[in-house]
């Protein structure tokens, strides 16, 4: 039943998801790879801040770092824009296709249930990407590209990617040998 309150409430909002969202300086983007989604702060001007390595993947000198868009998409031939809904729940993900140019405007963001958070500005949420450059503290479970950007928007560090592989891997027996 749950659902379908949340589905009405949607409707009665305006957040039935069928809009289109734009890209604007301060939105949370992601990226699907193979076995992860790859997130970073959209600043604007065609670029984003991000965890990266220093040839744009995770193999050496990962730090957070300035890049082209089309770096941080590397082929992929679509993204995804985080939108928060106002009721606190998971933020949806509105995927767009790539165009050879970026588009403007923005929806303003919410965020999650049972936090006590600030939703910044998107000059607010730049600022704190920019106030993290060159930062050489990544790790995989802790700290990771997703617990950036979700930070600089919220100041939550949360990676929803994280919390389902350690719930997924927490249901298979261990065994001893």
């Amino acid at each position: 039943m749950g659902w379908l309150i949340d589905f009405i409430d949607d409707i009665l909002t305006g957040e039935e998801g069928n809009k289109k969202a734009v890209l604007q300086r301060g939105d949370i983007v992601g990226v699907d790879r193979y076995l992860y989604q790859h997130y970073a702060v959209y600043i604007g001007n065609g670029a984003v801040i991000h965890y990266a390595g220093a040839n744009g993947y995770f193999e050496d000198d990962i730090c957070i770092r300035e890049a082209p868009f089309p770096d941080f998409l590397d082929g992929a031939t679509e993204y995804f824009i985080c939108q928060f809904s106002n009721r606190h729940k998971a933020p949806k993900k509105q995927y767009q296709e790539v165009f050879s140019s970026l588009p403007n405007g923005n929806d303003l963001l919410d965020i999650f249930k049972g936090f006590d958070y600030h939703l910044f500005t998107p000059e607010e949420t730049v600022e704190r990407a920019y106030s993290r450059l060159g930062e050489r503290e990544y790790d995989l479970i802790s700290n990771n590209c997703e617990h950036f950007a979700i930070w600089c928007k919220t100041n939550i560090s949360e990676s929803w990617q994280v919390k389902a592989l350690l719930e997924h891997h927490s249901r298979f027996p261990r065994y001893s040998f």
